[in-house]
């Protein structure tokens, strides 16, 4: 099944990688499985505090 999504360069200082790993292994998903679920979360909680409601589709199985 081949999705539709965009590939993005992300060049993150070291540690900041190194915690994405670690974090990734923890949770048992790929690098960009967790850097997606990262970014969903961050966005969802902006969302809450700003009264808005999600409308996009789950990613976090990206691959």
């Amino acid at each position: 099944m081949s999705r539709s999504y965009l590939q993005v360069r992300f060049r993150p200082p070291p540690e900041l990688h190194e915690k994405i790993i670690q974090s990734a292994k923890n949770e048992r998903r790929s690098i960009n499985s967790e850097i997606v679920k990262i970014l969903e979360c961050h966005f969802e909680e902006k969302e809450k505090a700003s009264g808005q409601s999600p409308n996009r589709p789950d990613a976090s199985h990206a691959e």
